[in-house]
């Protein structure tokens, strides 16, 4: 509690909206927990994946990386941290698509600070 009243581990700033449409509550022990978990990481209640449903259009984060090495470690990096990617090509690594362009913006906020990866935002239609 003391924690995310002073900006602890919880209140990671960005994060809550975005991953709000990334998460669920663990049947068993009601924490919030990543819709792609099929433990919980509060519990150790084994549970079934919920695939998230992403529009067919929208707003992507588009991170440009060299083929090869650096790719696969950004690939991974915004796997681990749950954002959906959508049709990578080996050069470019696009998160989302997301209905509303806010949503874009606190991931790419959100990789910026936390791994100081830079990207930028564009409209599929």
């Amino acid at each position: 509690m003391v924690m995310m009243l002073l900006g602890g581990k919880g209140s990671t700033p960005g994060r809550a909206e975005t991953a709000e449409h990334d998460t669920r509550h663990c049947p068993l022990c009601a924490e919030t927990i990543k819709n792609a978990a099929v433990k919980c990481k509060h519990c150790g209640a084994e549970i079934e994946a919920v695939s998230r449903i992403t529009p067919a259009v929208g707003w992507t984060v588009r991170i440009p990386c060299r083929p090869g090495m650096e790719f696969e470690a950004t690939q991974k990096i915004v796997s681990s941290d749950g954002w959906p990617c959508d049709k990578p090509d080996g050069a470019v690594v696009v998160i989302g698509p997301y209905a509303e362009k806010q949503d874009a913006v606190e991931v790419l906020k959100n990789l910026r600070v936390s791994h100081s990866i830079f990207g930028e935002l564009s409209y599929k239609a």
